[in-house]
């Protein structure tokens, strides 16, 4: 079957990252906005969707009108493309993405995630199946072995598989997040197979970004820089569409320029959070606590954005309730934003 291909490769493209807990509707629509070409959903499980969990819905659904991803994390192929196929009818994603790097330790004991590496046949298995079976694009999340020609022979084999590309987080399972990422590694996988070859992993500036392309990968994903950061897509591209070369040092307005720009950029994930009844999903406290990240006073304004009123009474709210709650937090993380706004302007 011939499926449409959706991302321009030709053009290098920007992708979020799926990532639990942060690529809510919202904040996807927010990166779109600022640049990023193609975004994932938090992961759905297999499991919770297959049984009505509303929730797994909630973080498939999308707003605008962009091209976006779901990613599904399950055990199996069968478990996976039964909850694939209800997705596709229901959602109607550009792409469905199969989970197989989370090193997650809950992720791990359900055998889902990273877990699908240790017997090389269950991958390509459950691709082939969901490629027979759906009429969208599929595509998988992957992480490295330490050996760089098992990962090889392992993106082979998901390319035969019928994976439209592979996104390989540049670091193995049992790294987690530390270390370096081994984009030597990806280099080679890209070598090897004719599908594209998303670079994952250990890329936060322009320039990061520019050495990343070197490795001649198609396309590259960001996943924690952009978090509390969407404005991270839309610097990048500037920085890759002239002659822009970041400094080593900020002077006085670059720092109060990327300040301006986070207030306003977290005003808007508030508004979309609103206009979309999403704010009884989303721990806004701890969002906004991201939105902080990098900016001077970052440490004070983080401990008196947690000193606002606490989340453990709301385990007796309902949605509705949640959501007001949150909503009315909300404007307080505001006033202590542009408080110390006004501090570095003075």
């Amino acid at each position: 079957m011939t499926k449409r291909m959706i991302l321009d490769f030709s053009k290098r493209p920007l992708l979020l990252a799926p990532m639990a807990d942060v690529t809510n509707p919202a904040f996807r629509m927010l990166c779109h906005e600022k640049g990023a070409d193609f975004t994932f959903t938090e992961m759905i499980n297999a499991a919770g969707f297959l049984n009505g969990d509303s929730f797994a819905m909630d973080r498939g659904i999308s707003y605008d009108q962009k091209p976006y991803g779901i990613q599904i994390v399950g055990p199996s192929a069968d478990s996976i493309c039964e909850a694939a196929v209800g997705l596709e009818e229901k959602l109607r994603p550009a792409v469905i993405d199969i989970n197989m790097g989370c090193p997650s330790p809950k992720i791990l004991k359900d055998k889902c995630g990273a877990y699908l590496l240790n017997d090389t046949s269950v991958p390509p298995a459950i691709i082939a199946k969901l490629s027979e079976n759906l009429k969208t694009p599929v595509t998988a999340k992957i992480r490295l072995y330490r050996e760089t020609e098992r990962t090889v022979a392992l993106a082979k084999s998901l390319e035969d598989a019928g994976a439209a590309w592979i996104s390989v987080h540049a670091r193995t399972a049992a790294q987690g997040y530390s270390g370096k990422a081994n984009w030597n590694a990806v280099e080679q996988i890209k070598e090897n197979v004719s599908i594209p070859v998303i670079l994952n992993g250990d890329i936060f500036t322009p320039q990061d970004l520019k050495q990343a392309i070197e490795t001649g990968c198609d396309g590259f994903m960001i996943g924690r820089g952009a978090i509390g950061n969407p404005g991270i897509f839309e610097h990048m591209k500037k920085a890759l569409s002239s002659d822009f070369e970041e400094s080593e040092t900020k002077d006085e307005a670059a720092f109060q320029e990327e300040f301006r720009q986070r207030i306003l950029d977290f005003k808007r994930y508030c508004f979309l959070l609103e206009t979309y009844n999403l704010y009884a999903h989303v721990n806004i406290k701890s969002h906004a606590q991201w939105f902080t990240k990098g900016l001077q006073h970052s440490k004070d304004m983080r401990l008196e954005i947690a000193s606002l009123q606490k989340e453990t009474r709301l385990r007796h709210l309902n949605d509705e309730e949640i959501a007001e709650s949150r909503r009315v937090l909300a404007g307080q993380i505001v006033d202590v934003l542009e408080k110390y706004f006004e501090k570095i302007g003075k």
